[in-house]
């Protein structure tokens, strides 16, 4: 696991107000109200350790030696704001509290997955075994909000959103901005790594690895910036949403549907998004209406249909009767409004009255991707509705 000394962090000449700028901007543009805003960025403090040792990106060639573990590391810890690693430099933030908000989401995570595991098992217990580090009670408001929720994306995202603004209240009550609120969270995680190293890297990293692909999209952004600056300028926070929610699935079948998608919301030969999806103007039910007509016709995009038999050959559908079938327009839409219901537990009437924009678009690149994957296997979709 890459670690950085303590004599690394705190450095505000290593911090990036560009980067910070974009990060900001991103989750205004997203609807996050300012608690959302907080809790997050705490949350980016105390996992950007851990970020950095557990995610998508193949980041060898910035980390091959302890000389530039030490420096990269740095540079990564210090981008949006420069932590002191102090908890006691953070104001009247109650230690408690935020560990109870820890300790009660990985008490949910481990509840909606079903596990039979105890989150208990993975904490450190002092040795008259009474004492187990992190171990609160369980906050009891948060916990009725997801008391008969199971596992899926709609769920998780909920989750994810509650325990961020239940950290920025803590923020916002602690008269915390912005940076001090990232340093907060950086500063969390360095006091309790002294007391249980394992058990709270356990807790952090737990909720990182479900994190909704919106969320998670935004914690690979300090990595996006300082390794894929190239990459990370040309990308919409949609489009990086995309790309977290296909993470993992076959290459040969997700390289068409990201390149379709660059066709489809981007002006040609650019970064910037097509007029008619400007996710946080226009109407939703014409935003809706033009990425399902649009995906339904993935397959008419130049090539698309030479590969074909790569999503037939698939496994991984949920409506996996629809292959080789003749549909109309109408009947693969109402396919798509069952899979959002079944698979992923979202409502459209909800989606499209509720939420903010960020979740609105992580709804949207569910919508399309999953028309992408259908259409596909379809033996014709009929114009006629």
């Amino acid at each position: 696991m890459y670690k950085v000394s303590a004599s690394n962090v705190g450095d505000q000449n290593l911090t990036d107000k560009n980067f910070q700028n974009r990060l900001n901007s991103d989750m205004e543009y997203c609807g996050f109200t300012d608690d959302l805003q907080k809790g997050f960025l705490f949350f980016l403090g105390a996992s950007v350790n851990i970020i950095v040792n557990d995610n998508p990106l193949d980041l060898r060639q910035f980390f091959i030696d302890e000389a530039s573990q030490q420096k990269n590391l740095a540079k990564l810890i210090n981008l949006y704001s420069a932590p002191q690693g102090d908890f006691r430099n953070y104001g009247e933030l109650n230690d408690y509290s935020l560990m109870q908000t820890i300790y009660t989401t990985n008490s949910l995570l481990f509840k909606i997955s079903e596990s039979n595991d105890s989150l208990d098992n993975y904490l450190r217990k002092i040795p008259n075994g009474s004492t187990v580090i992190g171990k609160t009670n369980l906050n009891q408001k948060l916990l009725g909000e997801f008391e008969n929720e199971k596992y899926n994306l709609n769920s998780i995202h909920n989750l994810n959103k509650s325990f961020f603004e239940n950290l920025g209240r803590q923020m916002k009550e602690a008269g915390l901005d912005k940076q001090k609120s990232y340093e907060a969270g950086y500063a969390y995680f360095s006091m309790m790594s002294f007391m249980d190293v394992k058990g709270t890297y356990f807790q952090i990293a737990n909720i990182y690895n479900n994190l909704s692909p919106l969320f998670d999209a935004l914690t690979q952004y300090p990595l996006l910036h300082l390794f894929l600056p190239k990459e990370f300028r040309a990308n919409h926070i949609f489009s990086s949403t995309l790309q977290l929610l296909y993470k993992g699935m076959d290459s040969k079948v997700i390289t068409h549907i990201h390149k379709f998608h660059q066709v489809l919301f981007y002006e040609p030969g650019t970064s910037r998004l097509r007029d008619a999806f400007r996710f946080n103007e226009l109407e939703r039910g014409l935003l809706l209406s033009q990425v399902l007509h649009n995906s339904a016709n993935f397959r008419n995009h130049r090539e698309a249909m030479a590969f074909r038999k790569n999503f037939l050959d698939l496994g991984e559908y949920y409506i996996a009767s629809l292959k080789n079938k003749i549909v109309t327009r109408s009947e693969l839409y109402s396919n798509i409004d069952l899979i959002l219901k079944e698979k992923y537990k979202m409502d459209l009437d909800q989606q499209l009255k509720y939420g903010n924009i960020g979740d609105f678009m992580q709804f949207l690149g569910i919508v399309f991707y999953e028309t992408c994957m259908h259409a596909m296997i379809l033996e014709k979709v009929e114009l006629v509705q």
